[in-house]
């Protein structure tokens, strides 16, 4: 089965970027390496108050945490993305950029930061701010599919083709030796450029037959929904 992108339906930019040696410099002032044109970039607003801002900063993270051991210490609601950074010089520990779909979120966080192997986070709210977004959106994927390509093989190699992306984690959920078919949820690190990339490549993929997608219930939102 080919897995590359077909039809008018293309790689998110920075995939297209990647392959072509183009990945963008960070710009003046920041050190985002992104792309300076996405929507999520340009929807960025800077001076937002704290009431308003679902974007933050966090510091004084162990440098053996993953997303996966980030993402076990968030339960305050739906996440739009995490992205960590490594110890940069005179710096020991690992930074984060965490915005939730939410305000509140963002603000139940804040309040209340978690620990991690006894080691207390320090958040802040990013002076590079989003407000809340009221779109239908999640970093988790439902996938269902014929069993033969339901396994993290062959997704991963979709994935990758059309997007930079990371998972937190993938996991069956059921399969039906009857039908044949298969189910499996994907975290991802965020919506934009990851998730909602992948999931409108499947849909418009023509050589998926038997293969449907949905967004999941983000885990992060398990106590406020």
């Amino acid at each position: 089965m080919n897995v590359n992108p077909q039809g008018p339906f293309q790689p998110s930019r920075m995939r297209q970027a990647f392959r072509q040696g183009l990945i963008a410099q960070p710009s003046p002032g920041s050190n985002y390496r992104g792309d300076l044109n996405s929507q999520s970039f340009l929807s960025q607003k800077d001076n937002l108050s704290d009431v308003q801002n679902c974007s933050l900063f966090i510091t004084n993270i162990p440098t053996w945490v993953t997303y996966t051991h980030m993402f076990a210490h968030i339960n305050t609601g739906a996440v739009f993305a995490l992205y960590l950074m490594p110890p940069i010089l005179g710096h020991s520990q690992q930074a984060a950029k965490l915005v939730f779909m939410s305000s509140d979120a963002a603000a139940r966080f804040k309040q209340s930061p978690p620990s991690i192997a006894g080691q207390h986070l320090h958040v802040v709210y990013n002076r590079h701010g989003y407000l809340t977004n009221y779109r239908r959106l999640s970093r988790v994927l439902i996938i269902q599919g014929p069993c033969h390509i339901m396994n993290l093989e062959f997704w991963y190699k979709f994935f990758d083709s059309w997007s930079m992306f990371i998972l937190e984690t993938a996991f069956h959920l059921w399969t039906n030796p009857t039908t044949g078919m298969t189910q499996m949820e994907f975290r991802f690190a965020r919506i934009d450029g990851q998730a909602e990339t992948c999931l409108q490549a499947i849909q418009n993929h023509p050589d998926l037959p038997g293969v449907t997608v949905m967004y999941g219930h983000d885990p992060c939102a398990s106590i406020y929904h």
